[in-house]
C-alpha cells in the first residue's frame, strides 16, 4: 500500500487461473421422493454438492442438490455441468 501511494508501484498481476470453476442448482423436473439408493447415488456423484437426505420430498421446481465443476474454459466447464445435471436427472426420473 505504502510503496503504491509513495513511489506509485504497484504489486505485480496475479497470475491467470488455469481453470475455470462453476456451479449449477439441479431442480426437480417432476414431484419425486428420494429413497436410501438415490440419494447414495447422488452422493456418490463426483460433481454433486449439498447433498439431499433418503426420504426427502421434492416438487417440481425444487432444488435437489447443486453441482461443481472445473475445466480449462467456460465451455468445458458449461459441457461437464449440463452432463452431470441431465445424468442425475435421468436416473431420477427412471426410477
Amino acid at each position: 500500500h505504502l510503496r503504491a501511494a509513495i513511489a506509485g508501484e504497484l504489486p505485480p498481476a496475479p497470475p491467470l487461473a488455469r481453470s475455470v470453476h462453476g456451479h449449477e442448482i439441479v431442480f426437480a423436473r417432476r414431484t419425486l421422493t428420494l429413497d436410501a439408493t438415490a440419494a447414495a447415488r447422488i452422493a456418490a456423484t463426483p460433481l454433486a454438492r449439498d447433498l439431499p437426505r433418503a426420504g426427502q420430498r421434492f416438487d417440481a421446481g425444487d432444488p435437489v442438490c447443486s453441482l461443481a465443476a472445473a475445466g480449462a474454459d467456460a465451455a468445458e466447464v458449461l459441457a461437464r455441468l449440463a452432463a452431470g445435471r441431465e445424468t442425475l436427472l435421468e436416473f431420477l426420473e427412471n426410477r
